[in-house]
């Protein structure tokens, strides 16, 4: 961690987007970002964004200092919501769970995009969005 906060460029990153999500949707995590940029915004995705810090191999406490860092550098969080995420309200990962509240406990505004399609609303705010046809709306 000492590495980390001494390193000055680290320090003073900035995104626009942190994207909360499941490592299974890779794919998927990649178009999201592709159209996301296409938009303006800079994503942070952390097997993407932060291969020198953080190891899938790896993982640690650290590991969570590093994601918390990383939201706090994010303007906002994107929380993208597959079977592989959530299950129902309930998110299936704990590394996802660690996201969301530490965006809460920072007050960082917090979208989804819902790809699961069964009509639970989620308490933060939903994001139209045709993946396919690279569209993400941000105008809510």
């Amino acid at each position: 961690m000492k590495r980390f906060e001494a390193d000055t460029i680290q320090n003073k990153k900035h995104y626009s987007v942190f994207v909360s999500h499941s490592f299974k949707d890779s794919n998927l995590i990649k178009q999201i970002i592709s159209i996301l940029n296409k938009q303006g915004f800079s994503c942070y995705c952390d097997w993407l964004s932060d291969n020198d810090f953080l190891k899938r191999s790896l993982v640690s406490e650290y590991t969570k200092e590093v994601l918390k860092k990383r939201i706090e550098q994010s303007d906002k969080v994107l929380l993208v919501r597959t079977e592989n995420s959530m299950t129902g309200v309930k998110l299936n990962s704990p590394w996802i769970e660690l996201e969301i509240d530490h965006s809460i406990s920072l007050k960082k505004p917090i979208y989804y995009i819902d790809l699961l399609g069964d009509r639970i609303k989620l308490p933060y705010t939903k994001l139209s969005q045709d993946i396919a046809a690279g569209i993400i709306d941000w105008s809510v």
